[in-house]
């Protein structure tokens, strides 16, 4: 079911009408999480150069590793976030995948060329 407010989209809680963000039941909870928002601790973190889909693998995976190891208090968000990571990760891998055939076929490409001049 999804939320009753005008133009969200957004799941209905079970046993609700509205959704997390529009219900008043998580109205407290809401608070609560956007008074921390600011106070996370920082950390710096090196800019890393993505130039290839191996960068963009290590990146995803290094995300994926941050939120299984996080505290967050709304495990379907935390859940939901991983699980699109995932997706995009194998995504990842498939046009890695790609890519090194089609490297391959050039190279044999490039071989023949050669066997025939």
């Amino acid at each position: 079911m999804k939320c009753s407010k005008d133009g969200c989209n957004a799941p209905a809680l079970k046993d609700g009408e509205y959704c997390y963000w529009h219900s008043e039941k998580t109205k407290e909870q809401r608070k609560r999480s956007a008074s921390k928002g600011g106070s996370r601790r920082r950390i710096h973190v090196e800019d890393v150069p993505i130039e290839t889909v191996e960068d963009v693998k290590h990146i995803i995976v290094e995300a994926i590793n941050e939120l299984r190891g996080s505290a967050s208090e709304n495990l379907v968000s935390k859940t939901r976030a991983i699980g699109y990571l995932a997706s995009v990760l194998m995504d990842a891998f498939e046009k890695n995948d790609i890519e090194n055939r089609i490297s391959e076929l050039e190279k044999i490409l490039i071989e023949q060329e050669k066997a025939v001049t």
